[in-house]
């Protein structure tokens, strides 16, 4: 199954960094290729959930032991951020990834005790936007003025 991506992040990838201000890639076009899914496969997932991993705090981390037993080995949230998390009791819910000197979690479940994935929220739904035929809102603008008898300017 084909893992989904943010289009617009991958546009503006190669608007700003394979192709800046218009000038013509230097490169080939398996180069170019190669650059596109490299960032592809770094991209963050979207609709898709990310594992929570960890692993014990070992001698060679410079972090404190005995204050941080466990270390975080996946992608995180930042710092405010709005997630879907699903625990290990099954519920998914809503909730906001605080960093405060450590990850913790707005409703102060505990990343590794209470929490097997989490993934960032979707766009809100806009109705503008749906350029799905098979979608119940999608109605190109013309048919909208046609049949509504709307105007741009109403």
């Amino acid at each position: 199954m084909g893992r989904l991506i943010d289009e617009k992040k991958l546009i503006n990838y190669i608007k700003t960094e394979i192709n800046p201000y218009g000038r013509p890639f230097e490169g080939t076009v398996f180069e170019f290729g190669c650059k596109v899914m490299e960032y592809i496969e770094n991209m963050e997932k979207v609709g898709e959930w990310i594992p929570i991993k960890w692993h014990e705090t070992t001698d060679d981390e410079s972090l404190d032991k005995e204050r941080y037993p466990l270390c975080l080995d996946c992608e995180m949230p930042e710092d405010g951020q709005e997630i879907v998390v699903c625990r290990k009791n099954g519920y998914v819910c809503v909730d906001t990834c605080i960093y405060d000197d450590g990850y913790s979690l707005d409703s102060g479940c505990d990343w590794i005790d209470d929490v097997i994935a989490w993934m960032p929220l979707p766009e809100p739904y806009d109705p503008n936007t749906c350029k799905n035929k098979e979608c119940p809102f999608y109605r190109p603008k013309q048919d909208c003025v046609a049949k509504e008898g709307l105007s741009d300017e109403s």
